[in-house]
């Protein structure tokens, strides 16, 4: 059995403009959506860097309810955009038997610019408090914003075999508060990035001391944005 699936975009043809890209790349995830309708036994779903957007998305969505044996999906890098990411992340809600789950760089802001987050941090707390076997979580890169991290938060308490856990570059600054005190439920975890976050004095030492919890860490990522000075100084006078 194949161990992942991946869409090859168009291989040997040359397209000439933007819109014509979209417009094959929308196509193809309507036949695959036809298609994986039909695989049930799948376990491993690879749909990275395919750049589908919002439209290649709607059309995937309804194809992965069928799909309650995966195990593995990725579907990041295809710049879904917010709206159709929070529409996608409630559908996820029915792969119950979810161990990896990849949904970074999906959003579709410059790299100056926030997501309100309250209804993309909604989907998350829906999906992700019944998707309890998740050992791997990636959401790298996705600007939700401040206002994600409290319903984010409340979703982490849920998943204690997580593992590895890739939240950076969410831009979750003031947001750490409500969220970094879930992560001391994460008594499994190996593997934290929390870079590019662009949090403040408070939120760096308050994040210092949850930290000093998770001693099953093997691997910290605090690089850009997270004053990792400071980070390091309160973890030492804890």
């Amino acid at each position: 059995m194949c161990a992942s699936l991946s869409v090859i975009a168009a291989a040997g043809l040359k397209f000439e403009t933007h819109r014509t890209r979209n417009a094959a790349n929308v196509l193809h995830s309507v036949v695959l959506g036809q298609s994986l309708s039909a695989m049930t036994a799948l376990q491993n779903l690879n749909l990275r860097d395919n750049n589908f957007c919002a439209q290649g998305c709607a059309a995937l969505e309804m194809s992965l309810t069928a799909l309650t044996s995966l195990k593995s999906l990725n579907l990041s890098s295809n710049y879904f955009g917010h709206e159709r990411l929070t529409a996608l992340v409630r559908v996820i809600t029915a792969l119950t038997a979810l161990q990896s789950l990849e949904l970074g760089h999906n959003s579709t802001l410059g790299s100056n610019q926030v997501y309100d987050g309250i209804e993309i941090g909604n989907a998350l707390e829906q999906s992700l408090t019944v998707l309890t076997a998740l050992h791997t979580l990636g959401l790298y890169g996705n600007y939700f914003g401040p206002y994600c991290a409290a319903a984010l938060g409340r979703s982490l308490t849920a998943l204690p075999s997580l593992r590895e856990l890739d939240i950076g570059w969410n831009c979750l600054h003031t947001g750490v508060a409500a969220l970094g005190q879930s992560l001391t439920a994460l008594t499994a975890l190996q593997i934290l990035n929390f870079s590019g976050n662009f949090l403040d004095v408070d939120g760096v030492v308050a994040l210092g001391r949850w930290l000093s919890a998770l001693t099953s860490l093997q691997t910290l990522n605090l690089r850009g944005k997270t004053r990792c000075f400071v980070l390091l100084f309160s973890v030492s006078l804890i």
